[in-house]
């Protein structure tokens, strides 16, 4: 990993946060509404001038002991979660390489933030919607598509459905930060040793 490695750690696990709350959606139809605000949030901001903007210290204490429980103590949660999140990071270099998705895409990103300026609470049906939409329209369709397993009853609702293409939204855009501190896929292998000394 390169020099940037906190910031690496910090953007996975809120990666591995989104999708493990996708996860909860899926299988429990609820999720850490708490987390909801700064999630959301960090989908809006473009330009930060560094990740304490988009992660509060939350969201990386929650990301970390995720990220711990998946490297060294694994349960069925947390294994169910690793196929998704590899995913997620797979679809993360897609959106960096192709402009045709990444442009489009930051259009839409823009269009919504200047939509939602004077909000203040995002933990609302109206504004899941919108992001699920910006999930359908512009990433759903790339390969490998992301998989969140979960129980029917639950993935019958729609406000479910939208729920977790919101944290899906949210989890693609700390892969896209991961990536653009120098996160690759294959140092979550060659040097898992280092990742566990900091978690």
């Amino acid at each position: 990993m390169s020099n940037h490695f906190d910031e690496q750690l910090l953007s996975l696990g809120a990666c591995a946060l989104c999708v493990e709350q996708a996860h909860r959606v899926a299988n429990s139809g609820v999720y850490d509404t708490s987390l909801a605000d700064t999630l959301l949030n960090s989908v809006l901001e473009q330009t930060p001038s560094s990740l304490s903007v988009l992660y509060d210290d939350r969201v990386e204490q929650f990301g970390k002991r995720l990220l711990k429980n998946l490297f060294m103590e694994p349960d069925g949660r947390t294994k169910a979660i690793a196929a998704p999140l590899m995913q997620m990071l797979q679809v993360s270099k897609v959106v960096a390489q192709r402009s045709t998705v990444n442009g489009p895409l930051g259009n839409a990103i823009s269009t919504l933030a200047a939509e939602l300026t004077e909000v203040e609470e995002f933990d609302q049906p109206v504004i899941y919607q919108s992001y699920a939409k910006i999930y359908s329209d512009h990433v759903s369709g790339l390969k490998p598509r992301v998989m969140i397993q979960g129980k029917q009853q639950h993935l019958q609702s729609e406000e479910n459905v939208q729920k977790i293409r919101t944290l899906l939204l949210c989890g693609l855009r700390a892969a896209v930060v991961w990536r653009q501190y120098g996160g690759r896929r294959w140092d979550l292998f060659l040097k898992r040793s280092r990742i566990v000394a900091k978690l």
